[in-house]
Parts: structure tokens; sequence; C-alpha cells
């Protein structure tokens, strides 16, 4: 049992949505420039409002999507105890379930690697150093806005090949092409855990079809 290859458009008919949004809507407008730094650490207040849910620190990405694996990690042992597939004896259980831990530990692997370590900077961290892209001391110039004055880099701001080492710094993460760590662990994640529902489901519905078979015969 398989869902529909059309199924899959959600993806990119999310990311188009939600760059056309970011690109048009007044209210998403400076939230690029949110976590620019002056002079004294302190973060640059926008020139234009920025809307609550484009922010950084909106209540469903520091509660939600900072945390999301271990969300993902509760909601697979969710599909593990309460779907027929996993949960009713049978001469597949164990095997099913082995299987199905076997994929949720290679997605791990993978979220791990991409987006926190790999053997040094993460996958993401190091596409963004290959783009073009490094870590630089934002100050405010005379206009109000940010613009990078550490030419010579005194602070070896320059050094920090990651984004989060980068912002602990304050420093601010530019120039490289952005996969966006937050859209890829969404798509793994939903991906995931739907093809494990779907799969569970139908192998369900084969197993308890084989039951009343036998109890018919």
């Amino acid at each position: 049992m398989q869902p529909p290859a059309t199924a899959l458009l959600i993806y990119p008919v999310t990311l188009v949505v939600g760059s056309l949004f970011s690109v048009l809507s007044p209210t998403a407008q400076g939230s690029r420039d949110h976590a620019l730094y002056g002079t004294a650490g302190g973060p640059l207040t926008p020139a234009t409002p920025v809307n609550y849910f484009a922010r950084k620190d909106n209540v469903f990405n520091l509660y939600f999507v900072k945390v999301g694996w271990l969300w993902t990690t509760l909601a697979f042992a969710v599909v593990l105890l309460s779907l027929d597939a996993y949960r009713t004896p049978s001469s597949q259980r164990l095997r099913r379930m082995g299987q199905a831990t076997a994929r949720y530990a290679l997605a791990t692997l993978v979220w791990y690697l991409t987006t926190q370590w790999c053997f040094g900077p993460a996958i993401i961290d190091r596409s963004f150093v290959v783009t073009g892209g490094r870590c630089e001391h934002m100050v405010p110039s005379v206009g109000g806005s940010g613009s990078n004055h550490d030419d010579d880099d005194p602070f070896g701001f320059h050094s920090l090949f990651t984004a989060a080492a980068c912002k602990s710094a304050g420093g601010a993460w530019r120039g490289g092409h952005d996969v966006s760590g937050h859209v890829f662990m969404l798509v793994l994640t939903t991906s995931m855990l739907g093809f494990e529902t779907v799969g569970a489901l139908g192998a369900g519905d084969e197993e308890s079809g084989r039951r009343k078979c036998s109890m018919g015969s």
C-alpha cells in the first residue's frame, strides 16, 4: 500500500507558497535582518515590522522545530505502539518492528549528519561555506541598517564555520546558500512518519484479511 505520487507535491507547493509570502508580504519584510548585531552585541531593530510567525523566536520555532527530532521520536513510538501491524501478535510482528526501527535509525543518522555534526561542521554548514558564506561581524551604519565594518576580521569571525558558533559569538551567518535545516527536518520527519503509517496500515489490513479468511475456512 503506497500513497499516490502526487502526494509528494505538498513539499514543493509549501516551499513555493512560503517563499512567495516571505517576498511579497510586507509583514514578513525585515525578518532577514532580525538577527543583526550592533557594536555592543545587542540586536538591531528591523526597519519594518516582522510577522510573528516569520520570526525565529515564535513559539512554534522554539518549542517544536528546535526540538523537532524529539517530537519525531515520540510520534514514531506512538506509531509502533498503536498500529495493528506492530501491536497485534503475529509471525511478522518482530520483523516489522525491527525494520521500522532500522528505518528510524537511518533517518536519525541522516538528520544528525545534515543538521548537527558531520565529522566537524554539519553538511548544511559546509554547503553554506562552500557556496561563499561566512561569519561576519555586523554593526549598525549611520542609516541604522547593518553593515560589515570588520574587513580585517580582528575578532576571528571568519574562522567560525558553523551557524551556531557564529551567532553565539555575535556574528551574522551571511553570503552563502542557506539550505534551511528546518525545511529539511520537517520534510524528512513528515515523509518518514507518513510512509511508516501508510505501510503499517496496509500491513495491518492484510493481516486482518488473512485472519478472517482462516476463520471462514
